[in-house]
C-alpha cells in the first residue's frame, strides 16, 4: 500500500494520470506501472477497462491523499472510545444550543 499511495503522489506530482490507469490495467508491478508507459502510449498495451471514479480525477485524488495525510497525524494513542464519544456528545451539545 505504501508503495501504491507513492506512486500515486508522484504521477500527481509529475501531472502523469496515466500512471494512475496503468495500475488498473492488469496484474502489474508498481515498476511495471512506469517501465511499460510506452507502450501504453503507443497502444501495443491496452490501457484498463475500468478506472475507479476515485482515481479517475488527479484532483479528486489529491484532495483523497491530502485528507489522508492529515487523518493519518491524528494521534489514536491518546483516544479511546470513551474519549472519542465525550468530545462527540460536547459537540452535539454545542451545536443545539
Amino acid at each position: 500500500m505504501l508503495g501504491v499511495h507513492t506512486l500515486l503522489r508522484i504521477a500527481i506530482r509529475d501531472n502523469r494520470p496515466e500512471l494512475v490507469g496503468h495500475l488498473f490495467a492488469g496484474r502489474l508491478s508498481l515498476g511495471d506501472t512506469v517501465r511499460l508507459a510506452p507502450l501504453f502510449e503507443s497502444g501495443w498495451l491496452q490501457g484498463p477497462v475500468h478506472v475507479p471514479d476515485w482515481a479517475a480525477d488527479l484532483r479528486r485524488l489529491a484532495a483523497n491523499l491530502a485528507f489522508s495525510a492529515f487523518i493519518a497525524r491524528i494521534k489514536l494513542d491518546v483516544l479511546d472510545l470513551e474519549v472519542l464519544m465525550a468530545f462527540a456528545d460536547e459537540h452535539e451539545a454545542d451545536a443545539s444550543a
